[in-house]
């Protein structure tokens, strides 16, 4: 199974989660963001090549974050989408803080063999979470690009859903992904790789981004069914 089938299947899979979650309820919508950040920090060092791009893995499970929030903005009040993102920066912080903490443990004799597993795994994270907790203003961008957008728009192209969905979540994309990429691997690798890793980073995010729009609009119609 090659790259780009198991990409297909793992945005379909948490996209029919994530409109699970939106039927189940909003505490449910905050579990599955929490879960994608945890994961996006596990995964983020994952460089994968996807029709012919050079990625991360983490790109395509962290790019729903902005599908939940934009389905917030759209459903309910704007300070829930505010908190989500808050939420996400809260569990940023605590991973870091966590995992920085587990790592200055000394392990006994028969735990080194882990321990030192462990360190090659998440030693970086501490650099990746501090990026990612900077990224994280992209998020908040989304937000305000999307409650803009719904409220200034008068023309019939302008007024619809899959304008503001796209719109806002390629500018807070765009700026996730250059601050992120540039304060996790700057220095790390050349820079020119870098500029390729980010360029290539949010071509797959603005693909992403066009994908998710009749996520947005279903979870949209079961909200309103659920609203009688």
């Amino acid at each position: 199974m090659n790259n780009e089938i198991i990409a297909i299947m793992t945005f379909l899979i948490l996209g029919i989660l994530t409109l699970a979650c939106t039927r189940l309820g909003i505490k449910y919508l905050f579990i599955l963001s929490t879960s994608i950040i945890i994961i996006s920090n596990v995964t983020v060092q994952m460089n994968v090549e996807v029709w012919g791009i050079g990625i991360s893995w983490a790109v395509i499970i962290y790019s729903m974050v902005y599908l939940i929030t934009d389905i917030l903005s759209e459903c309910y009040e704007r300070s829930l989408a505010y908190k989500l993102a808050a939420s996400n920066l809260a569990v940023q912080i605590f991973l870091w803080v966590y995992v920085w903490s587990s790592l200055q443990v000394v392990p006994k004799a028969e735990s080194v063999e882990i321990y030192e597993t462990m360190q090659n795994l998440f030693g970086s994270t501490a650099r990746i979470t501090f990026a990612a907790i900077v990224a994280s203003a992209g998020t908040f961008l989304d937000i305000w690009v999307y409650e803009f957008i719904k409220k200034k728009s008068t023309g019939k192209i302008m007024s619809k859903l899959w304008i503001r969905n796209n719109i806002s979540t390629v500018i807070g994309q765009s700026a996730n992904t250059a601050l992120f990429f540039t304060l996790a691997l700057y220095g790390v690798v050349p820079n020119p790789a870098l500029v390729s890793i980010v360029v290539s980073a949010v071509v797959i995010k603005v693909v992403i981004a066009a994908c998710d729009t009749p996520f947005i609009y279903l979870a949209r119609r079961i909200i309103a069914n659920q609203n009688g």
